[in-house]
């Protein structure tokens, strides 16, 4: 084949072979007699990254100086970077099924590696198990032996994309595919608080306004709907307001570039409000993805958006549900189909059996709620206990996905 390259096998063992058409621009950097590093080309933006990889082995001892070798070569590299393959490991008991247990401290040194290298798990679509060994009943084990690993660098550039686990007839091993550009899922989009409005002074005027309104009804249903009202007048201003700060930053410095190049003593009132400028839109951004990583131990300061943005995409693939197992022990990975099997399971959850006698059962059971507490659970809230209840919680949070998030300030 033209566009390839490969490392022959011993034997009937090892062996490792990559090709690749001529859509892209791979150039085989460096191997060994468990890896192939190619230095991958974006034709588009001609942003370069490390794709190396590997056949680790199965034997313990072996796989160790492997790890060793990839640590050390990962180290020099300086770039962004990718290695995927058959790792001949796990990182914990849940990434097996059947076979003998095996103790926690085997998972030390595969986790030991990832960390040393600065590397994160990609996650995956399918089926969670990669491997099998073709055995019946008792003696069938299955396990993820294959995955990718990227640098935070790489994660932060391609944060969309992903690596699934497709069938492959006449192979005990299921093939990865690593999507760097997937097609995004049309949802609808919760409304959220944003914490850059409070650098806007005409946010404070627009929840004045909506929050003097009077309502008629409870005093909860009241601040519901001042609530909603809020929420509605926010949603038309930011729709008319520019709140994109990556474009306003890039523009800047543009501007930036192209007047200090004239002579920085003749823009100097000019330069100066552009750097104000950046500054200020770098506190906005950083301040947004802040809020988006849910870490509050970290101040902001010292520009820590990169380790926010991280934060966020690795949160989001750590929460995204790439499938499950249904009752029958099949593998849903379609979003209709895992939606339709959450709710059959928390409909069935919550469903009578028909359990005859339950009054005899129930009439055992001491009480623990007496008249008088049950009477201060179900009466109506007061003033007091609602503004308690916004100022005990965090400043960015909120009590649920259709209320304006609390920045109390």
């Amino acid at each position: 084949m033209k566009n390839g390259f490969w490392i022959d096998p011993i034997g009937l063992s090892g062996g490792l072979g990559i090709f690749w058409n001529d859509s892209v621009c791979f150039e085989v950097s460096k191997f060994g007699s468990f890896f192939i590093d190619v230095k991958v080309k974006c034709l588009i933006s001609s942003v370069t990254w490390h794709l190396i990889n590997i056949y680790l082995s199965p034997d313990d001892c072996v796989r160790y100086k492997q790890f060793q070798t990839l640590i050390e070569y990962v180290g020099s590299l300086n770039s962004e970077v990718v290695i995927w393959g058959d790792f001949n490991d796990i990182l914990d008991a849940s990434e097996k099924r059947g076979g003998l247990l095996r103790e926690r401290w085997s998972f030390v040194r595969f986790q030991s590696f990832i960390e040393d290298c600065g590397l994160a798990d990609l996650g995956f679509k399918g089926y969670p198990f990669t491997w099998r060994n073709n055995r019946v009943g008792a003696d069938f084990i299955e396990s993820r032996l294959d995955r990718a690993l990227v640098s935070p660098q790489w994660l932060l550039n391609n944060n969309n994309a992903s690596l699934e686990h497709l069938d492959c007839v006449g192979s005990d091993h299921k093939a990865l595919l690593l999507n760097t550009t997937p097609e995004a899922r049309k949802r609808r989009t919760p409304f959220r608080f944003d914490a850059r409005w409070f650098e806007y002074e005409e946010v404070e005027t627009i929840i004045k306004n909506q929050w003097d309104q009077r309502f008629a009804g409870s005093q909860l249903f009241c601040l519901v709907q001042k609530v909603k009202s809020c929420r509605m007048a926010i949603r038309s201003w930011r729709v008319k307001r520019n709140l994109n700060s990556k474009k306003v930053i890039d523009e800047s410095h543009k501007e930036l570039k192209v007047l200090e190049s004239a002579g920085r003593e003749f823009f100097h009132e000019r330069i100066t409000a552009l750097e104000d400028t950046i500054a200020g839109e770098w506190e906005k951004e950083e301040n947004y993805w802040r809020q988006k990583s849910h870490q509050k131990w970290l101040q902001l300061g010292d520009r820590n958006t990169s380790y926010f943005h991280a934060c966020t995409a690795e949160r989001r693939r750590r929460n995204h549900i790439s499938g499950i197992e249904n009752a029958r022990g099949v593998w849903v990975a379609e979003q209709s189909g895992i939606m339709t099997e959450f709710q059959n399971f928390f409909t069935k959850l919550f469903l009578s059996e028909g359990i005859q006698h339950a009054q005899q059962v129930t009439s055992l059971i001491p009480r623990r709620v007496t008249t008088e507490m049950n009477n201060n659970l179900v009466k109506e809230f007061t003033s007091k206990e609602i503004r308690a209840a916004l100022f005990e919680m965090h400043p960015s949070k909120s009590p649920g996905y259709d209320v304006v998030e609390c920045c109390v300030v």
